[in-house]
């Protein structure tokens, strides 16, 4: 029986890595695209067809996409897991930037879908999973761009799963929280770097403390990849699925409490963070 087949992006580290380290032991052909060769290596030695570029390069992303289907003859499945979080107030992210995240967070995974419909719907089948985050439905302060991305990616998906139901194409939307990675550090240090100082210094201090305290208690990398199989494998899919617990009680707090109790709860665990802070360095 032929394997069925994955491309996964952002598979150097991280929920990307274990992903594609699952659907390896899982018996799938995996194809993982990441920009740093030398992790990818680790995926290689377990059996994926790895390459190496950043996915704002759009020649490449798509020619990776369509040598997998030259070879394959058919993708099973598409998981755009690829994306940064960029952090700073509005006012002090410049276009360029704030354009570089939309490019990978949401133009990068249009760019692969595209390639990869005309063969799903030619097979009247296939799946599209897109990682986003609570970040796509919930807000903070000093990640105005990223929440954007994010949400926009949502609206993407929505509408893309309601175009091409018809062809038996799936679209699966993956919301994790807090996860324990290196990224919400090198976030944070980037934020303190552009926003650190001026009239959002004491904001970006209180998120940086929340943060940093909340993402100690984050799921594993292995935990949101174990959603994804689920996601992946199940026969009838959820449109989203949500991990852990505090990401889904957040999304649902803010979908069905409101806007105003979501800002007053942010600004009251702001003010505690900025407590807790004050007290640690006394």
């Amino acid at each position: 029986m032929k394997k069925k087949v994955l491309v996964i992006t952002g598979a150097s580290s991280g929920i990307g890595y274990e992903t594609a380290l699952l659907f390896l032991r899982r018996g799938w052909s995996v194809y993982a695209c990441g920009r740093n060769r030398e992790k990818l290596r680790r995926l290689e030695a377990e059996g994926a067809v790895v390459s190496a570029f950043d996915l704002a390069d759009r020649s490449s992303s798509e020619a990776f996409v369509e040598k997998v289907l030259d070879e394959e003859g058919a993708l099973d499945l598409l998981v755009n897991n690829a994306g940064f979080g960029l952090y700073g107030s509005v006012e002090d992210i410049p276009d360029e930037a704030a354009r570089h995240q939309f490019d990978i967070n949401l133009f990068a995974a249009a760019r692969l879908i595209r390639v990869v419909l005309p063969s799903m719907r030619r097979r009247r089948q296939g799946r599209i999973i897109n990682v986003s985050s609570m970040a796509g439905i919930i807000s903070f302060p000093m990640g105005g761009w990223y929440h954007a991305s994010k949400f926009a990616l949502e609206g993407l998906s929505d509408c893309l799963r309601q175009e091409v139901a018809s062809f038996g194409i799936r679209v699966v939307l993956v919301e994790p929280g807090a996860v324990k990675t290196p990224w919400p550090d090198k976030a944070l240090r980037e934020m303190e770097e552009r926003s650190g100082e001026g009239p959002y210094g004491e904001t970006g201090r209180q998120i940086g403390s929340l943060f940093r305290e909340f993402y100690k208690r984050g799921v594993t990398p292995e935990k949101v990849a174990a959603l994804i199989w689920k996601a992946a494998a199940s026969r009838f899919p959820r449109r989203r699925y949500a991990v852990p617990a505090h990401s889904r009680i957040f999304i649902f707090s803010r979908r069905f409490l409101g806007a105003c109790f979501w800002d007053k709860s942010v600004a009251l665990a702001l003010k505690l963070a900025g407590e807790g802070k004050r007290n640690g360095e006394s």
